[in-house]
């Protein structure tokens, strides 16, 4: 469902959960507010610069009442790969499975939409992240330090379409 938005909410424990696709993806404004509450130090530019260029972008939000709790945002590398390349739940709404759940759901969206497999990089200190990937399936396809002087870790999972 490339190009529009692609509501598919359902309920869990007073959770919905949706995907937004083409335009209303590119709009960051509680996405960029979450971020800023939940990552020390976020800088604005990384998520407006990067969200402006990238190719088929879709947001899976995790939503209670009008609020944003958690988000998974990514975007099209490639005709068949997936980029999972941000997310991240309020830290009230933490071990309540939404991460998983928003995963879960990018990733279903992801098959049904045609990508044969979905690719990510993690900080390699961010052992959560990682775990959580490798629970769902993902394995450990690279290893690097990046510019930053930042060891990170690249994990890939092929979809089941």
């Amino acid at each position: 469902m490339r190009g529009g938005r692609a509501h598919e909410a359902r309920m869990s424990n007073d959770i919905d959960y949706d995907v937004l696709t083409g335009p209303a993806a590119r709009t960051p404004h509680a996405v960029l507010a979450l971020c800023q509450a939940i990552f020390p130090g976020f800088d604005e530019t990384y998520l407006t610069g990067r969200l402006a260029t990238v190719s088929d972008p879709s947001l899976c939000r995790a939503m209670v009442g009008d609020r944003l709790v958690g988000f998974k945002l990514g975007y099209r590398r490639g005709d068949e790969l997936f980029y999972s390349w941000l997310g991240g739940v309020r830290p009230e709404t933490r071990g309540q499975g939404v991460a998983r759940e928003l995963m879960a759901r990018q990733h279903d969206w992801a098959a049904a939409t045609g990508y044969a497999s979905v690719e990510t990089r993690t900080r390699a200190s961010n052992t959560g992240m990682i775990i959580l990937n490798l629970r769902a399936g993902f394995t450990i396809s690279g290893f690097e330090v990046d510019r930053g002087g930042i060891a990170v870790v690249t994990q890939r999972k092929t979809l089941q379409g």
